[in-house]
């Protein structure tokens, strides 16, 4: 979050955001003018955004002054990339045998990329062979699933590193977790 002050003058003030790579002379508005003399930047959309150099400018002036603005000030902004995820572990609290309706805590661990770890859960059915998504990325690394049905289960956990460019080929990791429920028994075992 940016935030600019206009001092002096009359009245209440207005303020724009504008942001130029360091490799364009090209001025993009980031927001139009406001009361609000914040801005939110949301520099990870990598397409928009490549790594580089911005400057953010952050023009004010009074409310119906008529001016292009009245004060006016910069400062430079650094973007990196950000290395993604490569590799993702994952570890259940429960070993067989498993009752069905028991809480299974299913644990996931990203690593070797930077930054903070997003993470989606899915569980496929191997019945019908349907991947459902139980919980969309988040940071959040925990997943409690409570098993309701005797069945071969496998539980896929898919991490990616916040902000990382690239489709979704690029900075995912994946693991599989096989699940075995017979009789009312879970069964775990890796696989892959």
């Amino acid at each position: 979050m940016f935030a600019a002050m206009a001092e002096g003058g009359t009245g209440n003030y207005e303020y724009r955001f504008l942001v130029k790579n360091s490799m364009s002379s090209v001025w993009t508005i980031a927001k139009e003018y406001s009361t609000d003399s914040t801005f939110w930047w949301n520099a990870g959309d990598i397409m928009r955004w490549p790594a580089g150099i911005y400057t953010i400018k952050a023009v004010a002036r009074s409310v119906g002054s008529g001016t292009e603005y009245d004060a006016v000030k910069t400062m430079n902004f650094a973007v990196t990339d950000v290395e993604p995820a490569k590799a993702v572990t994952i570890t259940m609290d429960q070993k067989s045998p498993v009752v069905i309706g028991t809480p299974v805590l299913i644990t996931a661990n990203a690593s070797d990329g930077t930054g903070n770890y997003e993470y989606q859960f899915l569980i496929q059915n191997k019945a019908d062979g349907v991947w459902t998504v139980v919980r969309s990325y988040d940071t959040m690394n925990q997943l409690t699933w409570y098993p309701n049905t005797a069945g071969n289960y496998l539980v896929r956990v898919l991490a990616r590193s916040v902000g990382a460019g690239g489709g979704h080929a690029r900075n995912r990791a994946g693991r599989e977790q096989a699940l075995w429920f017979r009789g009312g028994n879970l069964v775990a075992k890796v696989a892959g």
